[in-house]
C-alpha cells in the first residue's frame, strides 16, 4: 500500500497528459476499429511507461526485458516486416499478374534517377 501511495503522490501533469493520450488511443482502436493491431499496444505502452515507479520499467522490469530482448539486438524491426509482409492481400496481384511489371518498374525509378 505505501508504494500506491509514493506511486500516486509523485504522479504530474506530463504523466496525466500521457495516460489521456493512452487512453484516446485504446479508444480508437477498439470503438472506432482505426488501425487496432498498430493503436492498442501502443496506447497500453504508453500507459505502462508512464507509471511512477513502475516494476515494468526497473532493472528487471517487464518492458526493460522486451527493450533488451528485441530493440537492443534489433530483432523486433524483423519480426515487424516479416508480419506485416504476411498479412499483405495479394489477391489483386494474383488475379492481374501484369501488374508485377509496374511494382517492378517502380522500385528501380529511384536508381535511374527519375
Amino acid at each position: 500500500m505505501k508504494a500506491f501511495i509514493e506511486g500516486i503522490s509523485n504522479l504530474t501533469l506530463s504523466h496525466v497528459v500521457m495516460f489521456i493520450i493512452g487512453g484516446i488511443l485504446i479508444y480508437l482502436a477498439i470503438k472506432k476499429e482505426y488501425e487496432p493491431m498498430l493503436l492498442l499496444p501502443i496506447g497500453f505502452g504508453i500507459i505502462l511507461a508512464n507509471i511512477p515507479f513502475s516494476s515494468a520499467i526497473g532493472e528487471n522490469g517487464f518492458l526493460t526485458i522486451l527493450y533488451n530482448a528485441g530493440i537492443k539486438t534489433e530483432l523486433f524491426p524483423i519480426l515487424i516486416f516479416i508480419a506485416v509482409g504476411a498479412m499483405i492481400d495479394f489477391s489483386p496481384l494474383l488475379q492481374q499478374p501484369f501488374m508485377i511489371f509496374f511494382l517492378d518498374f517502380v522500385s528501380w525509378r529511384p536508381f535511374l534517377g527519375w
